[in-house]
């Protein structure tokens, strides 16, 4: 069976190729009965072969098909990308964005709600985590926070792309006017060393999003992307989504929640608290965390007050000082991905600095009982705060005896 198998798929191979697609139609689906329709990808082949020989109708029902079977799994960004199909090959079906994203939610893979005013959806977005906890399927970003008129509405207005292995979506320094999802295939993000040599830094799949943070920040694109295999990839423009919140508004308020904890996930990823956690466990603390933004010259905690949060910096940067010998003595200035405030909640003592923002400064904020409970079940995080404890102590005892001999030789 093995053996049949590869053959057909080299005929098919050399037949397309070839764009020979009446005798590569019959292979695929000889090589569909073999693989008893369980393979998506092939029927999808098959949908395309039905197309390009003229088979409109059987080709829009076989996409259906597979666009059904992807959505009872709870693939959505794949069934958007079937029924875009669909609706290119025949408009009068441009209900079945509708009829996806009733299913998902009926399914329990998106939130019973509706477009409403914040304070209406909050508690169906709790019940929902709950219903998707029960029904075992894995969250896709963005998507399954949209209610169901939103997800249809965005499915109408979304761009499939195609690609061939190899093809560039962008390259380094070009503006971020669009976010990506990748439905089939993988995508590269390569990123100039030191020696100006691209080297790859990131292999994207299925269901993962790229784009969003040139995006957000209206800034250039820090890295290329580029296609590794024949891939398949949705596109939200940023015309796309100017037109689309201004009939759904809360899918603003989605997308920017969205990239919060993307920027928040990646900045606790590369923290030396939070590195060696797995994905999973840094998006349970990330529940835990609440955002706070400071200006500049702000007071973030005080010496010698009780200490209740240690903080994480997501941009800017802050101060960090004691009261010694009648004044101020700057002990550090720290920045991005830098934590501090632990040192009291560790040792239940009051704080031993004052740290006040030395620029525009936003932070993440985790509570004295938060720390506690996932330090306890990730003794790692004691370990390294431990270490930082004793790091600090000493750099402050250096500072202070440095700041004191200034003073005594009259330098200061």
């Amino acid at each position: 069976m093995a053996e049949d198998k590869a053959i057909l798929v080299e005929r098919i191979q050399k037949y397309l190729s070839k764009g020979a697609w009446g005798n590569a139609l019959v292979e695929l689906q000889k090589l569909n009965t073999i693989l008893k329709g369980q393979d998506l990808r092939v029927r999808m082949k098959i949908a395309e072969g039905l197309a390009r020989t003229g088979k409109k109708d059987e080709a829009v029902k076989e996409y259906m098909a597979v666009a059904d079977s992807y959505a009872e799994k709870g693939f959505t960004v794949q069934a958007i990308a079937v029924n875009k199909l669909i609706v290119k090959l025949d408009p009068s079906r441009e209900d079945v964005h509708k009829k996806l994203a009733e299913l998902q939610r009926d399914r329990g893979f998106i939130p019973e709600i509706t477009a409403a005013p914040k304070e209406q959806v909050e508690a169906p977005k709790k019940e929902f985590k709950e219903t998707v906890k029960k029904a075992e399927v894995p969250k896709t970003p963005l998507f399954s926070d949209l209610a169901a008129d939103e997800l249809a509405y965005l499915s109408q207005k979304v761009n499939v792309l195609q690609l061939s292995g190899g093809s560039t979506i962008f390259n380094e320094g070009d503006s971020g006017e669009s976010i990506f999802i990748i439905t089939h295939g993988e995508v590269k993000i390569l990123s100039k060393d030191s020696k100006g040599e691209e080297v790859e830094v990131a292999r994207l799949k299925e269901g993962d999003f790229f784009g969003e943070f040139a995006y957000f920040s209206h800034s250039k694109r820090q890295a290329s992307a580029v296609a590794a295999v024949d891939t398949e990839i949705l596109e939200l423009t940023r015309d796309i989504l100017s037109n689309v919140t201004e009939k759904h508004p809360r899918i603003n308020e989605v997308l920017l929640n969205f990239y919060k904890e993307r920027v928040a996930d990646k900045l606790m990823a590369t923290s030396q608290l939070f590195r060696d956690l797995s994905a999973k466990d840094r998006s349970e603390i990330l529940q835990k965390l609440s955002f706070q933004t400071f200006e500049p010259g702000t007071l973030i905690i005080q010496e010698k007050c009780p200490g209740d949060y240690l903080y994480l910096i997501k941009s800017g940067k802050a101060d960090v000082a004691t009261w010694g010998e009648g004044q101020e003595m700057l002990l550090a200035t720290i920045g991005e991905g830098e934590f501090f405030g632990e040192i009291s909640l560790v040792t239940g003592a009051p704080r031993t600095a004052s740290v006040r923002a030395r620029t525009a400064m936003e932070a993440m904020r985790l509570s004295k009982a938060d720390l506690d409970e996932i330090a306890s079940r990730h003794p790692g995080i004691k370990n390294v705060i431990a270490e930082m404890i004793k790091k600090r102590a000493e750099d402050t005892i250096r500072t202070v005896l440095e700041m004191k001999k200034l003073w005594e030789n009259g330098l200061v």
